[in-house]
């Protein structure tokens, strides 16, 4: 991760998105938002409810369910909200 980073000096924010899952969720949010490799950059990190994610998935036509796809609309929704 940290030799992507500094290929790309192009990068200045990152929006990390990922489900909040009961306690777990909040220890991996901590670490991404206080790691030092990602300190240079101006970064959100957004602990998404599953049901608003769910209920977000509705408002795109027919969209399958697979890994790729879940991790799109989660993307796209913390987007969105940024």
């Amino acid at each position: 991760m940290e030799a992507f980073l500094q290929s790309r000096q192009d990068l200045s924010r990152l929006v990390i998105a990922l489900e909040s899952t009961s306690f777990y969720g909040s220890h991996i949010a901590n670490y991404l938002s206080s790691c030092e490799v990602l300190a240079p950059f101006y970064n959100l990190v957004y602990c998404l409810n599953l049901q608003v994610i769910r209920n977000y998935k509705k408002s795109f036509i027919d969209l399958g369910k697979n890994d790729a796809i879940g991790a799109f609309v989660i993307a796209d929704s913390a987007c969105a909200n940024y």
